[in-house]
């Protein structure tokens, strides 16, 4: 049987090595000159990133989805507003609340 204190120390160390990788991710970001993103650092569902249009301040969120997506090789999904896949063997998802079923790929 596991001792849940450890479960815990787990996913705090897991956490920190997302944020690591989260860190190098916006460095590699921001040299490549990609618009930012809001992000958040989860142990949940995998232990992934999560990046979000930083509405309403982007003033053109497609653009930054579709920068995001390329740079990062994400499968976009069908419905086009969220895209997910793998960078430095870490999950990360991304999504675009102010995305439109009219948008043209």
């Amino acid at each position: 049987m596991s001792n849940p204190r450890d479960e815990r120390w787990f996913e705090r160390e897991q956490q920190m090595c997302r944020a690591r990788v989260l860190a190098d991710l916006l460095v590699a970001a921001e040299q490549a000159e990609i618009p930012p993103l809001r992000w958040s650092v989860s142990t949940a569902a995998g232990s992934c990133l999560h990046g979000e249009i930083d509405d309403p301040f982007d003033t053109n969120p497609q653009a930054t989805f579709d920068a995001w997506t390329r740079f990062l090789g994400l499968r976009v999904h069908k419905q086009g507003d969220r895209a997910s896949g793998t960078w430095n063997n870490t999950v990360i998802g991304i999504y675009n609340p102010r995305h439109s079923s009219t948008t043209k790929d």
